[in-house]
């Protein structure tokens, strides 16, 4: 059952998306939590206008931060991609850099940083052109999907892959995304699919958040083979999942009646947010595995030895040379040295109680979470 603060917000961002609309404000609340659960959400500059006049005063500073930092991450990312063309490397927006394109205004959809896909993708080339705008990073190539570049409040990750998921299905769909894209976008049904990929891999993390909803809804007005969609989703065992957020979407944005999963999903989101939290992060990913109490010598082995499928995703010489694969975990013991305290106590699920185990059992089946 919603709370009032968060039926509130959730007839707030009603009103920011739809033009017949308007805020129920008949609703008793507490405003502090209503504040909460928008700075939560990461929806402050959705919803800002549509808030009662003193919810805006009191979120007025954060709302101008935000709001500068829209528009220099627009005016900073506009630069890189142009750069990059201007260098010969292929640059397609990704997730919030493209989603914000569905919103009435583009600084409504807030973005924590900028992903854009680049290829051919050459560190050293990259790190000099970013270098040259402006931006900082690391000395070496980082061994996951993309690289982080820096610059005051803008972030730009630059991706080399889109996913690291082991699995096969999704590595076969992203080997043919660039021949199917524009070379400046990538195909509206390759954007969806993306969406509910890492839509996908992050509620398995046990986070949802009402930025995530807004955008599906939003992508539902997109002009796409439909079709297509579907087949590729099945592909990809995300049809139940995927059909679970278009369903909530439309009970929390559009004309479909709220249904019991919708309901229970809705809450979570509100209270859990856009990034969830350390408990429903590791709640999440004690159900998928099946376990609870981790010990920190398993968790440790998992910070530091990943399982084969994992390292191939990191180190794609593996593909060819698996007798590599003592060599990589050695080289990542010695890389980590350093921080295994720090590793233990992330990986370290002894905080997940048998209550919030089986409250995070709910959330995923009522998702369609496919592991």
């Amino acid at each position: 059952m919603l709370s009032n603060d968060q039926l509130y917000v959730l007839s707030c961002l009603r009103s920011s998306l739809r033009e017949d609309d308007a805020p129920d404000d008949t609703i008793a609340i507490s405003e502090l939590s209503v504040i909460d659960i928008i700075l939560r959400n990461g929806i402050l500059l959705t919803v800002y206008n549509h808030l009662s006049p003193s919810i805006k005063e009191e979120l007025k500073l954060k709302y101008n931060m935000a709001m500068k930092q829209s528009i220099t991450q627009d005016y900073e990312g506009k630069l890189v991609v142009r750069r990059m063309r201007e260098e010969g490397i292929t640059c397609i927006g990704l997730k919030g850099w493209e989603l914000r394109n569905l919103y009435p205004e583009f600084t409504m959809r807030q973005m924590s940083d900028i992903d854009l896909l680049l290829a051919p993708y050459d560190f050293s080339r990259v790190r000099a052109i970013m270098t040259d705008l402006g931006f900082s990073s690391g000395e070496k190539e980082s061994p996951s999907k993309n690289d982080t570049f820096r610059k005051n409040t803008v972030s730009v990750e630059t991706h080399k892959r889109l996913t690291e998921s082991p699995n096969p299905a999704i590595g076969a769909w992203e080997e043919g995304l660039l021949e199917r894209a524009d070379g400046v976008q990538l195909s509206k049904e390759d954007f969806y699919t993306h969406h509910m990929i890492h839509m996908h891999h992050d509620f398995g993390n046990g986070s949802l958040g009402l930025r995530r909803i807004a955008d599906t809804w939003l992508l539902q007005k997109v002009e796409m083979d439909k079709r297509t969609v579907s087949a590729t989703l099945a592909e990809l065992g995300l049809s139940v999942f995927n059909d679970r957020m278009v369903q909530l979407s439309k009970a929390c944005l559009g004309d479909v009646p709220m249904d019991e999963k919708s309901d229970y999903l809705l809450e979570h989101a509100c209270k859990y947010g856009i990034f969830g939290t350390e408990k429903s992060y590791k709640t999440a990913r004690v159900v998928v595995r099946g376990e609870i109490g981790k010990g920190r010598l398993a968790a440790l082995k998992d910070a530091v030895l990943p399982p084969y499928n994992n390292m191939k995703v990191m180190y794609p010489e593996l593909e060819k040379h698996p007798v590599l694969l003592p060599y990589y975990w050695s080289k990542r013991l010695i890389g980590k040295s350093h921080k295994l305290k720090k590793n233990v106590k992330k990986m370290d699920y002894s905080i997940v109680t048998e209550e919030s185990y089986q409250e995070m059992q709910m959330f995923l089946s009522a998702g369609g979470y496919n592991a």
